[in-house]
């Protein structure tokens, strides 16, 4: 920072939210007694009885860190319940059924750090987790199918004041639930992320089709975001009994140091029967209808309205690190606004715009990292900013390269109903329960008082 004409500048500015290495509400450090001319000691050697030593600092859980209100992206180094040495401990554990979770950001992230296609590398990930002990490798599009179209039912509903926002990035829900729980949290969708989902799916329907209890199952997720290793451990995501639905999660910066760097030993294709736990091992990494790298929640809906509405004109413009889609008609008089806002600064405008009751939005793709996943900071990272540039240039290229595979869409579809079928109460493993962080109550208490 320096001082230009009594303005001040600030350097090395962006708006990307890196993990911080310590916790902001940490442990109070150890206070020394200074002494004056004026103060009269006695010291003696002798230890007096019932004397306690000072208390040490404490190690965070994951439980601490949801609880606080000090950060909006947490630290990895806090996370002591979710790191390789646990992911790893977990694949040589005896569950009696061992499944690993892959979302597409952190395939296609790999694929630019190996040089492979996004197909080789689910290939050769799914083939050397095989060899490890894993049952099952999972694409965490199947469950961002069930996310998008639910999300889309939650959008149709009468009666929203203000617009729809996803609930699926962990820091929007954190920040809606720690700091804006009356202005933010209300406009949520209650539809869980596609790893909640996925998870739901491994432990509520997997576990049914191979007769087995869900707490028999190990299952670990690898994300483009640290942020998800504390949706893994939210109240609402887990069992009546305890039981997790996703046990363990490592960022894709973790997961490479687990697989090896030569992966083509293991690029043959699976020929066994596709079904939805299998894709990745028939070469298939799902792609999204749109043109953004966290799911196209906004794009679906888009597409949704156009489907449903094809009488309307649809107007499309470019923004800050986003998109926006106007829907009118003159004569009915239909107008909706879908908006994809990425990273910080639209995160303050959006909150901005929802508390002064000023949202021209319907509905909003809200996501805290600028760019989206794909720019996750759980992704690999380039060692300076200007490669780290033209690597997430490739990392985005790369993942809207996808393309959307029929033969996915048929084991999407015949999962769903078989899910539907066993279980008709599903629907409660697709929905999250939101709550207010419990320090927001004790501010207003004593602001009030």
């Amino acid at each position: 920072m320096q001082v230009v004409g009594g303005t001040i500048k600030v350097n090395n500015v962006n708006d990307f939210i890196m993990p911080n290495l310590k916790c902001v509400a940490g442990a109070p450090a150890p206070q020394t007694e200074t002494a004056t001319i004026n103060n009269i000691r006695i010291h003696s050697t002798k230890k007096k009885e019932g004397d306690v030593p000072p208390p040490k600092p404490i190690k965070v859980t994951l439980s601490d860190c949801l609880s606080c209100t000090g950060c909006l992206t947490s630290s990895e180094e806090l996370f002591q319940a979710q790191d390789v040495e646990q992911f790893t401990r977990g694949l040589e554990s005896d569950s009696k059924i061992k499944v690993v979770t892959l979302s597409p950001q952190a395939i296609v992230s790999l694929a630019v750090k190996t040089g492979l296609s996004p197909e080789q590398v689910a290939v050769g990930v799914s083939n050397f987790l095989k060899s490890i002990g894993v049952d099952y490798i999972i694409d965490s599009s199947i469950a961002r199918e069930i996310t998008k179209a639910q999300i889309y039912e939650d959008f149709k509903k009468p009666g929203r004041k203000g617009p729809l926002v996803t609930g699926v990035c962990p820091g929007v829900v954190s920040f809606a639930e720690k700091n804006e729980p009356k202005t933010l949290m209300p406009q949520l969708s209650v539809t869980r992320s596609p790893m909640l989902i996925t998870g739901a799916l491994v432990k509520e329907n997997l576990s049914k089709e191979l007769g087995i209890k869900p707490s028999e199952i190990y299952h670990a997720c690898v994300m483009p975001c640290f942020d998800k290793k504390l949706e893994a451990f939210r109240p609402d995501a887990k069992f009546s009994d305890g039981t997790q639905l996703v046990d363990c999660v490592v960022a894709t910066v973790e997961f490479v140091t687990v697989i090896p760097e030569d992966l083509t030993p293991y690029l043959q294709p699976s020929d066994k029967k596709l079904t939805w736990y299998n894709t990745l091992e028939h070469e298939i990494v799902q792609g999204t209808c749109g043109a953004t790298t966290s799911g196209s929640y906004a794009e679906y809906v888009v597409a949704q309205i156009e489907h449903d509405y094809p009488q309307v004109n649809c107007e499309k413009k470019k923004m800050y690190e986003g998109i926006e889609f106007h829907f009118f008609d003159k004569v009915s008089g239909f107008e909706k606004r879908i908006a994809v806002m990425n990273g910080y600064r639209n995160f303050q405008r959006a909150i901005s715009q929802i508390k002064g009751e000023k949202s021209k939005y319907d509905f909003i793709e809200l996501m805290a990292c600028p760019s989206g996943c794909a720019n996750g900071a759980g992704q690999i990272k380039a060692e300076n900013p200007m490669e780290q540039k033209k690597l997430l240039e490739k990392v985005t290229d790369l993942y809207n390269s996808l393309p959307e595979n029929d033969e996915f869409k048929e084991a999407y579809i015949k999962v769903l109903n078989k899910w539907r079928s066993v279980n008709p109460e599903y629907s409660s493993f697709v929905y999250a329960t939101y709550e207010a962080a419990r320090v927001n109550d004790l501010i207003e208490a004593a602001n009030a008082w």
